[in-house]
């Protein structure tokens, strides 16, 4: 059902029972509460279209883009899929402030899947021009990046903080930018004869005050995936 916005402070859409699709423009005029409703374990879906760079929190479930000033374009509850139709613009997934494992899994040339903690909602893309994973301000947090069941060459760019998977096609698939919140990144190569290459970053120093023992630089993590006497780590 359309809902023309007209002098609203704000928009609340409540889905109630069953499986609901809530279709949101990042410049619609007023900020929405959308509300998915029963079942919690269902299949409501927020396909949003941006209209600016756009930040999905999934700490503080709303949905952003710059296009237009605050409050968030969207906060959602009962939602279990997120469909970001970018736009060309850029897209940063947000954790929470606990210990996350955000997995990321490359698509295609500018589309991929995200979700924390294997948790509703994942977070579908298109058509972004660029693609970062934010971890807020726990100490612990993992970011898992896919590769495919064919041939794959990942590339781990420590000083960068950029993750690329290349498939067996050549193509190059959205790349992921981990900003300096996230501690770990774990490669899984998948099935395939795949190559690593890790390009390490210069070591920076401990965390302080405590633990003493932890870099503050990206730790790389790397599981070729089977068979595992025909992958590289370079």
């Amino acid at each position: 059902v359309p809902v023309a916005q007209m002098n609203m402070e704000s928009v609340v859409i409540d889905g109630l029972n069953g499986d609901d699709t809530f279709n949101i423009a990042g410049n619609s005029p007023s900020p929405t509460t959308v509300n998915g409703g029963n079942p919690d374990n269902g299949s409501d879906v927020l396909n949003f279209t941006s209209t600016g760079a756009t930040i999905v929190d999934l700490g503080l479930s709303t949905v952003d883009d710059d296009g237009i000033n605050p409050p968030a374009d969207v906060t959602y509850t009962g939602i279990e899929t997120i469909n970001v139709a970018g736009g060309g613009f850029g897209l940063t997934v947000v954790g929470t402030v606990n210990n996350d494992v955000i997995e990321y899994t490359p698509q295609g040339a500018s589309t991929g899947k995200v979700q924390a903690n294997q948790a509703a909602p994942v977070v579908n893309f298109a058509t972004v021009s660029s693609f970062a994973i934010s971890a807020v301000t726990a100490t612990g947090d993992v970011v898992i990046v896919n590769g495919t069941s064919n041939h794959d060459v990942i590339s781990v760019d420590s000083p960068t903080r950029t993750v690329t998977v290349t498939n067996a096609a050549g193509t190059v698939l959205q790349p992921v930018v981990l900003n300096t919140d996230v501690e770990t990144v774990q490669v899984q190569a998948g099935l395939g004869n795949d190559t690593i290459v890790v390009v390490p970053a210069a070591a920076v120093g401990p965390i302080t005050p405590a633990p003493q023992s932890l870099p503050t630089n990206l730790l790389v993590e790397v599981d070729g995936g089977p068979p595992g006497a025909s992958d590289a780590l370079v």
